[in-house]
């Protein structure tokens, strides 16, 4: 965590946060119910309830749900399909709309000018966004909502701890979209500090990790109960060969 804040520091030009001074013991820790339709595997289930065990021997109060994120990835979608997708077609484009037809000619012939998994979740999102929109979901004004809902639940000094993918992490070889991003771009829709911090390795030797977020501008939460479980699990190892 010291280099996150470092780095955090840097981006900033400020100085780097007093992580130690950030006390968590009395603190709230809010565990969210998994997203609908990604329920995390065993081994994910297992580091997350790990976790808490180490933040609940520190200190912390463990509150399970009472904050609702379910609506969040729908809303973000759909206003990624609004006000986000028009202007990246166009940048991939070179000016002009990207057109879907012809990008999937240019992989036939294995002549692409998008990657396979950029042009997946382009071709998701076309397809799912004018339903979200049409449900009338995206609107600015209800993520602004969620975000104030959040802020409100958690107050000054509490903290999320969650999953950060319904998988354990996907092997450099595996394309597509896999597993669920949906764990992470809650936090990023409503402009909340979180991070990923590693737990272990799974059964395959692929890295374990549960997510901590915390209301805006509480990066130094975020960074003071990641500490704590980092220092638990003795952070990143590289994994066998």
């Amino acid at each position: 965590m010291e280099d996150l804040n470092l780095a955090l520091a840097t981006l900033s030009g400020s100085a780097p946060i007093p992580i130690e001074s950030v006390m968590l013991r009395g603190r709230r820790l809010v565990v969210p119910e998994p997203l609908n339709g990604c329920p995390p595997s065993p081994e994910n289930e297992a580091a997350l309830e790990a976790s808490l065990e180490v933040l609940r021997e520190r200190g912390m109060n463990i509150q399970r749900g009472g904050i609702a994120l379910d609506p969040v990835p729908f809303e973000y979608a759909a206003w990624l399909y609004r006000f986000w997708l028009p202007s990246l077609l166009r940048q991939l484009g070179g000016g002009t709309p990207l057109r879907m037809l012809a990008e999937l000619k240019n992989h036939a012939v294995r002549r692409p000018t998008i990657s396979r998994k950029v042009l997946a979740l382009i071709a998701m999102m076309s397809l799912t966004g004018p339903f979200l929109a049409a449900a009338g979901r995206g609107r600015p004004a209800r993520l602004a909502q969620l975000k104030r809902e959040m802020s409100q639940t958690l107050g000054e000094e509490g903290v999320v701890v969650w999953h950060w993918s319904a998988s354990v992490a996907p092997t450099t070889s595996t394309s597509g979209l896999t597993g669920s991003s949906g764990y992470t771009t809650v936090f990023n829709a409503l402009g909340a500090p979180a991070a990923v911090v590693p737990t272990g390795m799974s059964r395959e030797a692929l890295p374990l990790a549960v997510q901590v977020a915390a209301a805006p501008g509480k990066d130094e939460t975020v960074l003071a109960v990641c500490r704590a479980i980092e220092d638990a699990f003795g952070g990143w190892r590289p994994p066998p060969v």
